[in-house]
């Protein structure tokens, strides 16, 4: 959201060398009336739109993006993502468990041996993988 009731959607494609913006909107669901249509379908028709052009497109949701109603689409499609965890967020750590873990418990669980220096301002982060399961999804979560 960026004040007021409006949120601001935007899509980018990006490479090493340039970001070049290919959607962007501004909309307010308390003003669009019956034309109302709900930020997850926005967001999904946006995903559609660009993997209509690039099937191996990866898209980068932010804050909010951890939701069963855009994750489970964009495995359905066979789309690539990599979505911001919400500490609410459960997954289950083996195929065959029944039991889901706290993502911030797996986070602190997972070891991080791979450094990542950051090109913007040299900043070194330390990062690590660790496999897990989205219903029957194999997934990777980033820490």
């Amino acid at each position: 959201m960026i004040g007021n009731g409006y949120y601001w959607l935007n899509g980018v494609m990006a490479d090493k060398d340039e970001i070049l913006s290919v959607y962007s909107e501004l909309y307010s669901l308390d003003h669009e009336g019956k034309e109302h249509t709900s930020e997850n379908s926005k967001i999904l028709g946006i995903t559609d739109r660009i993997y209509e052009v690039n099937k191996e497109a990866v898209f980068v949701i932010d804050r909010s993006g951890d939701r069963s109603k855009l994750i489970n689409p964009m495995i359905r499609d066979g789309k690539f993502f990599v979505i911001r965890g919400d500490n609410k967020r459960s997954l289950r750590l083996h195929t065959d468990s029944g039991k889901a873990t706290n993502i911030e418990v797996i986070v602190r669980r997972t070891k991080t041996p791979y450094p990542f220096k950051s090109e913007r301002n040299g900043e070194l982060f330390y990062i690590g993988i660790r496999r897990v399961y989205f219903g029957k999804e194999r997934l990777w979560l980033v820490v």
